[in-house]
């Protein structure tokens, strides 16, 4: 998942991000969200950060 450079800093991935989760966690009976990302990924791991997300950094 991701967003146009045009469309960023506008709060849209974290948006994206909360929907798929809910989305997950309600229609789809997940009990967790796995996310993986590269730990140089700054922007990224800021928004799970802001989001309260449980950061495991391989």
């Amino acid at each position: 998942m991701g967003v146009s450079k045009n469309d960023r800093e506008a709060g849209i991935g974290s948006k994206l991000l909360e929907m798929a989760a809910a989305d997950l966690l309600g229609n789809y009976g997940a009990e967790t969200v796995k996310l993986c990302v590269d730990s140089k990924n700054k922007k990224a791991l800021s928004i799970y950060k802001n989001l309260a997300l449980e950061l495991y950094v391989l």
